[in-house]
C-alpha cells in the first residue's frame, strides 16, 4: 500500500491504493482514491514521493501526466524539487471525489502521451506591455495586478497614463477560467476597465 500525503486535510480520510503496475512498452500505474465521507472533496492536492513509484527516472524525464478514468481528461501536474538538491522528488496533482465514492487515476509517462490539449488552464501570467508595464496573473478563483517602474515614472513626472502604486489590485472572479487578456483587451478598447 502506498500512502500518499493530502496537503490540506487529514490524510486519513482519502484512503490511497496502487492497483497495477508497469507495463512492458511504458510506465503505467492506476490510482485509486476513496472518499469515505459523505462530501465532496474538490480540489484536493496530492503529492506522490517519486521514490514511491518504483520506475526509473529515465521513464519520467519527459514528465508524467495523471489521468482520470472516469472523464477521460488528464489532470495539471507538477514535479516539485522538496529538498532544494535539484532533483525533482515528488508529482503534484489535484483531484476530486464525489462524496462517497472511489475514482481512479492512471499515470502514465509523457513519452506515450501525444498532446494534451484538453488539459485545463488555471494558472496564467504575463507582463502587460499594452498597459505600460504591469504585470498580472491569475488562478482559477482571483486575478492578482500590480503597476510597473514606468507607470510610476509617468506619474511622477506628471504625464498621462501613469499610476503611483506600491500595492497589489486583486479582482475576484466568477469564472474558473482565465480572463486576464480579455479584461486588458477590453480596456485598451475603451469598453470596460
Amino acid at each position: 500500500m502506498l500512502i500518499i500525503k493530502i496537503q490540506r486535510q487529514i490524510p486519513a480520510i482519502l484512503g490511497i491504493l496502487i492497483l497495477l503496475g508497469c507495463n512492458v512498452r511504458s510506465f503505467n500505474k492506476t490510482i485509486a482514491f476513496k472518499n469515505n465521507l459523505d462530501i465532496a472533496r474538490l480540489s484536493e492536492t496530492v503529492t506522490i514521493p517519486l521514490d514511491k513509484l518504483d520506475m526509473k527516472a529515465e521513464e519520467f524525464k519527459d514528465g508524467l501526466f495523471v489521468k482520470d478514468l472516469s472523464s477521460g481528461a488528464f489532470r495539471p501536474t507538477q514535479f516539485v524539487d522538496q529538498d532544494g538538491d535539484g532533483t525533482n522528488d515528488a508529482l503534484v496533482f489535484q483531484v476530486d471525489i464525489p462524496p462517497l465514492s472511489t475514482r481512479n487515476f492512471e499515470l502514465t509517462s509523457a513519452k506515450d502521451i501525444e498532446i494534451h490539449q484538453d488539459t485545463l488552464v488555471s494558472t496564467y501570467s504575463r507582463f502587460v506591455p499594452e498597459r505600460i508595464d504591469d504585470y498580472a496573473w491569475e488562478n482559477d478563483r482571483v486575478a492578482f495586478r500590480t503597476y510597473g517602474p514606468e507607470a510610476e515614472r509617468l506619474a511622477k513626472d506628471g504625464e498621462g497614463g501613469g499610476t503611483l502604486s506600491s500595492g497589489i489590485d486583486c479582482w475576484l472572479k466568477r469564472v474558473d477560467y482565465p480572463v486576464i487578456d480579455k479584461w486588458y483587451k477590453m480596456d485598451a478598447e475603451g469598453k470596460g476597465s
